[in-house]
C-alpha cells in the first residue's frame, strides 16, 4: 500500500503473481469499494478481478484507472459485468480496451455488458483512444438498453463531429442520463449545446435533485451519516490510517470497520493513554522506590523519572502535533467549502448561461426564419422589378415606334399642306386673273348692250 491507502502492484509477473492478487482480492471480500488505479495489473490481472467481480455480493465501484488493460482484459470485465447484481460504478479511464488482439470488440463486450446491466449507474471510459462513428454507435447503444445509466465520461477521445452525432441521436431518445462528460472529443460546438439542452431536459423531468458533476454511488457517506451511525448503536466508526491522509472524500469511500474493544488492533496514540501510561509508570516508580529504599538503590527510580519526563515531553508533543492537525483540518475544510461554493456558484452561472443561450438560439432560429421569409419576399420583389423595368422598356420601344411613325405622317402631312397651300395660291391667283377678264367682259358687253341699243333706238 501506497501512503494514501492504494495498492501498488507491479508488471504482471509468470508464476506467482496470480496468487498474490487471489489473496489481495480474498480480504476484500466485504468491501464495497476496489480501487486498483495505476496497479498495471494486465490483462491476466483484469481475469482474476473479472472473477471476484462475478461473484462478490458487496462491490459497488471498480476503478482501474490505468492498469493496462486491452481488448482481451475488456472482454474478461464485461462477462463479470453481466452478471454482477451489485456493481453501479465502473472506471476504466486511461486504459486500451480497443487495442490489443480483439480489437474494437473489447469495447463492444463493455458496451452489451452495460447495456443489460441492472445496476450499472456510472461508466468511466476517458484516454482509452475511442474514435469514430463506429466506437459512438457501440457507446449509444448502452443508452438504449440502460435507461438508469445516470453518468458517462468519454472525456479525451477524439470521436470527432460524425461521432457526436451519433452520441447526440442517442442522447435526445433517452431520458435517464444526467450528465455526460465530453472535453477533449472534438465534438462540434453545435453538437455540444445540443447534447448539453438534453441533459439539462433530463435533470428537470427528473424527481431527482441532481446537479452535473461526479458520480456518488451508495458507498459514499459524509459525517452526518456516521453520527447518525453512531447514535443509533453507540459504537464508533473509523476509516484506516492510510486513508485519513486522503480527507474526508477518500475516507467517505472506504469500508466502514465497527470497533469493539474486544477486537485487537493498532495502538493508538492519545491522551487518556499517555495518562494511563503515566500512572503505570508512577505505580511503578513507587514499587522501585520501595525496593531501592529496601536495598538502598535509587537507580529504577531514576529510569522511571526519565520515562516520566520522556512521556510528558512527547505527550506535550503530540498534543501540538494534534493541534495543528485540527486546525489544518479546519482550513482544509473552509478551503473546501469556499471551492463547493464557489463551484455550485460557477454551476448555477453555467447552467443561467445554457438557459440563457438555448434563448438566445431560439431566437436567433425565429430571426433566421424571419429573415428567410424577407429573403423570399425581397427575391419575389426582385422579380416583379424585373417584369416591370421589361415592361417598361417594351413600352418605351413602342412609344418610340410610333413617334417615328407619327413623325413621318407629320412630314407627309407637312408636304401635302405645302402642295395645297401653293394649288390654292394658285387657285386664288387665276380666280382674280378671271375676276379681271370678267369684269372687262362686263365691260364690253355694256358697250355692246348700249351700242345695240342705241342703234335700236336710231
Amino acid at each position: 500500500l501506497n501512503l494514501f491507502g492504494v495498492l501498488e502492484m507491479g508488471p504482471v509477473v509468470a508464476g506467482g503473481a496470480g496468487g498474490y492478487y487471489a489473496t489481495f482480492l480474498k480480504a476484500q471480500e466485504s468491501s464495497p469499494t476496489l480501487v486498483l488505479a495505476h496497479a498495471n495489473i494486465g490483462d491476466s490481472g483484469a481475469l482474476e478481478v473479472a472473477h471476484f467481480l462475478s461473484k462478490s455480493a458487496h462491490l459497488l465501484r471498480l476503478d482501474l484507472t490505468g492498469c493496462g488493460i486491452t481488448s482481451e482484459g475488456a472482454m474478461h470485465l464485461a462477462e463479470a459485468l453481466r452478471s454482477s447484481l451489485t456493481l453501479e460504478s465502473l472506471v476504466l479511464r486511461h486504459n486500451a480496451i480497443t487495442a490489443g488482439p480483439a480489437g474494437e470488440a473489447g469495447l463492444a463486450a463493455i458496451c452489451s455488458a452495460a447495456r443489460s446491466s441492472p445496476t450499472l449507474r456510472h461508466l468511466d471510459l476517458r484516454h482509452n483512444g475511442l474514435t469514430g462513428v463506429s466506437a459512438a454507435t457501440l457507446i449509444g447503444s448502452i443508452l438504449q438498453g440502460n435507461l438508469k445509466l445516470s453518468h458517462l465520461e468519454l472525456s479525451w477521445n477524439p470521436l470527432g463531429p460524425p461521432g457526436g452525432q451519433v452520441l447526440l441521436d442517442n442522447i435526445r431518445a433517452t431520458t435517464g442520463l444526467f450528465d455526460c462528460q465530453l472535453t477533449g472529443c472534438r465534438l462540434a460546438q453545435q453538437t455540444m449545446l445540443d447534447i448539453a439542452q438534453y441533459l439539462l431536459r433530463n435533470r428537470k423531468v427528473s424527481d431527482l435533485d441532481i446537479v452535473p458533476g461526479p458520480y456518488k454511488g451508495g458507498w459514499v457517506k459524509n459525517d452526518s451519516d456516521l453520527v447518525k451511525l453512531e447514535n443509533e448503536d453507540g459504537q464508533a466508526r473509523a476509516k484506516p490510517v492510510a486513508l485519513r491522509t486522503q480527507g474526508k472524500a477518500a475516507a467517505a469511500n472506504s469500508a466502514d470497520r465497527i470497533i469493539d474493544e474486544d477486537v485487537p488492533g493498532n495502538s493508538v496514540v492519545s491522551k487518556e493513554r499517555t495518562e494511563e501510561l503515566v500512572q503505570k509508570l508512577l505505580e511503578w516508580r513507587t514499587l522501585h522506590l520501595q525496593r531501592s529504599i529496601a536495598a538502598t538503590n535509587s537507580e529504577g527510580a531514576a529510569r522511571v523519572q526519565e520515562l516520566l519526563q520522556y512521556l510528558d515531553e512527547f505527550q506535550r508533543e503530540t498534543d501540538e502535533f494534534h493541534k495543528g492537525a485540527e486546525d489544518s483540518k479546519h482550513r482544509v475544510e473552509l478551503i473546501t467549502q469556499g471551492f463547493q461554493d464557489r463551484e455550485l456558484r460557477y454551476r448555477e452561472n453555467l447552467a443561467t448561461g445554457r438557459d440563457r443561450l438555448l434563448e438566445f438560439s431560439k431566437d436567433y432560429s425565429k430571426m433566421q426564419a424571419q429573415l428567410g421569409r424577407m429573403v423570399d419576399d425581397l427575391s419575389l420583389n426582385r422579380d416583379d422589378l424585373e417584369v416591370a423595368r421589361e415592361d417598361l422598356k417594351r413600352a418605351r420601344r413602342n412609344t418610340e415606334d410610333d413617334e417615328d411613325r407619327d413623325r413621318g405622317k407629320l412630314a407627309l402631312l407637312t408636304g401635302e399642306r405645302k402642295d395645297l397651300e401653293r394649288r390654292i395660291e394658285e387657285l386664288r391667283d387665276r380666280g382674280e386673273h378671271l375676276e379681271v377678264e370678267t369684269n372687262m367682259l362686263r365691260k364690253r358687253a355694256e358697250r355692246v348692250r348700249e351700242g345695240v341699243i342705241n342703234e335700236l333706238e336710231a
